[in-house]
């Protein structure tokens, strides 16, 4: 009994592999990233500023993940993190929770900041 051919892979094109790098971004590096200024704001001493330049970066950082993750979605042919394809209602879903938790991070790293916790 003979094996039946294997069916003849693609190679990967420039576009999935920025795709998968996209993707990495977003799933990864933006949340390790959101990690780390979460500690710098909760470790401040009490009696700086409210808002510094990691302020900032928090939230550059929160408008630069729902960025990339609309633009993995409309020019690259999203998938989300079970390997479904993404919509735009996929990415609205992800931008509105990415932005409260945001928030809610973002307040709770003060909060443990001025009282501090850590």
């Amino acid at each position: 009994m003979a094996a039946s051919p294997s069916p003849r892979q693609e190679p990967a094109t420039k576009a999935e592999g920025l795709g998968c790098f996209v993707r990495m971004l977003w799933m990864g590096a933006g949340n390790i990233a959101l990690l780390y200024f979460f500690l710098v704001i909760a470790r401040r001493p009490a009696g700086e500023a409210f808002l510094s330049w990691v302020d900032g970066a928090f939230w550059g950082t929160v408008i630069a993940l729902a960025a990339i993750r609309y633009i993995d979605i409309a020019k690259l042919g999203g998938l989300t993190v079970s390997n479904d394809k993404a919509t735009m209602r996929t990415w609205r879903r992800y931008s509105l929770l990415l932005g409260l938790a945001g928030g809610a991070v973002w307040a709770a790293a003060h909060l443990l900041s001025h009282y501090a916790v850590i």
